[in-house]
């Protein structure tokens, strides 16, 4: 039963914090933009994941911008988060949300 408990909790700590492999769609904070959209999966190099993200914006001149940014990402383990970062672009992860991201 101890050993039970153990893993049980072992598991819990495990997961109580971080990214999972699977697409983040974030609400824009103009409602005249799409959703901006977080792909999180496997890159099969040692564990690292492949991060694949498109944002959107508005110009200064009412233009709509479409960014993109790929690439495997190195992992920070901060606290309680889990920060992923690609380029210069950070994500952070608490209890397996994007931090900030607001669902559609």
């Amino acid at each position: 039963m101890k050993s039970i408990m153990i893993l049980a909790t072992l598991l819990m700590s495990l997961s109580a914090f971080g990214y999972e492999n699977k697409e983040y769609r974030c609400k824009n904070a103009n409602p005249d933009l799409p959703d901006n959209v977080y792909n999180i999966s496997d890159s099969g190099a040692h564990g690292l994941p492949y991060v694949e993200v498109t944002r959107y914006y508005m110009s200064s001149d009412n233009v709509r911008q479409e960014v993109h940014v790929r690439g495997i990402a190195s992992i920070s383990d901060v606290g309680n988060s889990e920060i992923l970062g690609v380029n210069q672009l950070r994500l952070e992860f608490i209890d397996s949300e994007l931090v900030g991201c607001k669902q559609p």
